[in-house]
């Protein structure tokens, strides 16, 4: 059997498949996030934790010595810091966390973009790596004086299994210390934030098995000594392989706490704006990708914190049965990262009077987050013609929602028979690893097909595109009031 890890903000998840990536079971623990402000924070303990009372767990259910690999998937970004002797320094500081807006100033128009992107291939933002290590050296120093290993979220967990050092070159592209281009960190940016390399991990391809000669930790959990660790990548890298979303040409719409866009790359392709991220993946190539920081995080806001109703699709298909309205909602409940890259930006409706009910508010909602999506669409610049959508995530499961943004884009999306993301894309890594595929592109046509294409309604898209005009409009509104501060 193999298991699939899925590092999350708020949970993990463990996956277990047979040789044939046939799921078996599937196993979650949630944890918590520290919030303050713009700050947001786990403790990396708590990962490790859920991580052995989860296999534990599994153990009690199954034989964990049948277990042939293991691999991860994780949340990106995070800052995982180790002393000397291997203890936390301090709380992990993770990919949603806004403090570094001073720190991304000085980078993007100090350093310069064109040098950032030259030497990483990505702009600054608050929630990548290198902003929050300057942030430490001015308001952390002690802290920062004590560092002595810089990993991220899902390689603490393959440090603590199997002792080695190690991350993928997906993770890695997100920290704007690595050279993509390239796939090795990047001098210039470790001489700018006065790093030295041995403080990293080493750099592997998400496909590489890590070496434990150490087997302590894997004999007392419970697994064989001849368990197989796959290093595995980022979380969107991971979930590209398990949505299929592997060729050029291919559109992966994540539908998560964030929503993200994902384009696979054949070739290192150098975006001189900035204006999307550019990462290596996890089978050896490139991708680029646009992320919005409150996707299904709004509609749970909305829906639980605001409506108290737990029913989705009943009140998403009410809604989007509900009198077509000109009310515009900004969905910056966290600020923005693509495609305007503001942490200080915040939600709004505007347009609301007295006989707007709570389905049309709830549309309202609906729109902006799909307004958020095409904004991200639109910059991208990309042949509607010549791409192939599958959507996934949490906020999938409602039918009307996935109408409404293939209505948006202007664009024909396809579901898939699986919603397991990262953590099945874990699994097919390392089955291919082990060679239960011939490879990645195999293991995606034997283990996904789609089960419905939702064709857009060229009537409802030129609505929309009229009011998305409204939509951009209202966010310029917002973002000079800041520019104004």
């Amino acid at each position: 059997m193999y298991l699939g890890i899925d590092l999350g903000t708020s949970s993990l998840k463990i996956l277990i498949a047979d040789t044939r990536g046939k799921i078996l079971d599937s196993f979650s623990k949630s944890y918590p996030v520290f919030e303050n402000g713009l700050e947001r924070e786990q403790n990396p303990l708590d990962w490790w934790e859920t991580f052995c009372f989860l296999v534990a767990k599994i153990g009690k259910k199954y034989d964990l010595k049948e277990i042939k690999g293991i691999s991860f998937s994780g949340q990106m970004h995070g800052l995982v810091l180790l002393d000397q002797k291997d203890n936390i320094i301090r709380p992990c500081i993770l990919w949603n966390d806004g403090r570094t807006i001073e720190e991304c100033k000085y980078l993007n128009q100090k350093i310069g973009k064109e040098y950032l992107i030259e030497h990483t291939g990505n702009i600054a933002l608050e929630g990548f790596t290198a902003p929050k290590l300057l942030y430490l050296q001015k308001h952390e120093k002690e802290n920062f004086e004590r560092i002595n290993k810089i990993m991220l979220p899902k390689d603490y967990l393959i440090y603590r299994l199997t002792h080695q050092f190690v991350t993928d070159v997906s993770d890695a592209s997100g920290t704007l210390l690595f050279d993509v281009a390239k796939k090795v960190w990047s001098k210039p940016m470790l001489k700018i934030l006065s790093l030295q390399e041995k403080m990293l991990p080493k750099v592997l391809e998400s496909p590489t098995e890590v070496e434990h000669p150490l087997n302590d930790t894997i004999n007392a959990l419970g697994f064989s000594s001849s368990l197989h660790v796959i290093v595995g990548g980022g979380d969107q890298a991971m979930n590209a392989l398990g949505t299929g979303t592997i060729q050029e040409g291919n559109l992966s719409i994540s539908l998560g706490t964030s929503g993200v866009l994902y384009l696979p790359l054949n070739k290192y392709k150098k975006d001189a704006k900035g204006t999307l991220h550019n990462f290596c993946d996890a089978t050896t190539h490139y991708h680029q990708m646009a992320v919005t920081l409150a996707c299904a995080q709004s509609l749970k806001w909305w829906m639980e914190e605001i409506l108290k109703e737990t029913d989705y699709e009943k009140i998403l298909s009410e809604a989007m049965k509900a009198p077509k309205n000109n009310i515009i909602f900004l969905p910056y409940l966290s600020g923005e990262r693509s495609p305007i890259y503001e942490p200080r930006i915040r939600g709004m409706f505007y347009g609301l009077d007295s006989s707007i009910d709570r389905a049309g508010l709830t549309r309202a909602v609906m729109e902006g987050i799909a307004f958020s999506l095409k904004d991200c669409f639109t910059r991208a610049n990309l042949e509607k013609k010549k791409l192939h959508a599958r959507i996934v995530g949490g906020g999938s499961k409602s039918e009307s929602f996935i109408q409404l943004i293939s209505n948006v884009l202007g664009l024909d999306i396809a579901t898939i028979n699986t919603s397991e993301g990262g953590a099945f894309g874990a699994i097919l890594l390392t089955m291919v690893a082990l060679h239960e595929f011939p490879s990645i592109e195999k293991a995606t046509k034997t283990c996904i097909q789609e089960t419905k294409i939702f064709v857009y309604q060229e009537e409802e898209f030129n609505y929309y595109e009229e009011k998305f005009q409204e939509y951009k409009k209202w966010q310029k509104i917002a973002l000079d009031s800041l520019e104004k501060k």
